[in-house]
């Protein structure tokens, strides 16, 4: 994988911290990719033997590395908790992946609930999503996540501030709730 652009948090992987490069910069650790995403400051990437690793600004664990909260990686670091992933998503500050045997877990910031897990304000290490509905595929916004199930229903949960959820009479959830309407 190459990355270019802002490197202050490490975030290009080229095992460096700061400047600025409009080139593309070879991420170290001799991993192939086939699942590469960014956040905020952060990029998490799946390989080829389903493992996820992420480098970058750390900060509220959205590494997923139990690090501490300030801790920035300049190359890619595994994921904690040995998972196999099939995909991974990235917000602005929390990270989602859904696991070869359907299962999503995310880490990061839990502002609104959008890790799925009323587990307090963040998690540094992957944590499963509450109800235990296999899912096939997930995205993220800045404050809530959504995904969709083995059964092709959609859910969300964190932030519905604007009706993300797709739900009304609901300010957030750390729970999902399927989509109604789908």
């Amino acid at each position: 994988a190459y990355c270019w652009g802002d490197n202050t948090w490490g975030q290009l992987g080229n095992g460096t911290f700061g400047g600025i490069t409009s080139s593309p910069s070879k991420v170290v650790g001799g991993h192939e990719f086939t699942d590469v995403h960014v956040g905020k400051s952060f990029v998490c990437a799946v390989t080829t033997d389903q493992d996820a690793f992420c480098w970058g600004a750390g900060s509220g664990g959205r590494l997923g590395q139990g690090q501490g909260a300030d801790t920035a990686i300049a190359a890619p670091a595994p994921v904690t908790g040995g998972h196999k992933f099939r995909s991974l998503a990235l917000g602005r500050d929390h990270a989602c992946g859904v696991t070869t045997d359907l299962q999503a877990y995310c880490w990061g910031l839990n502002t609104y609930g959008k890790l799925g897990e009323a587990i307090g304000p963040s998690s540094r290490v992957p944590v499963p999503v509450s109800g235990g509905i296999s899912f096939t595929g997930i995205g993220l916004g800045i404050d809530h996540t959504c995904a969709v199930s083995a059964s092709g229903h959609g859910y969300c949960w964190g932030l519905n501030l604007i009706g993300q959820l797709g739900r009304t009479g609901v300010f957030q959830s750390t729970t999902p709730l399927e989509v109604a309407g789908l």
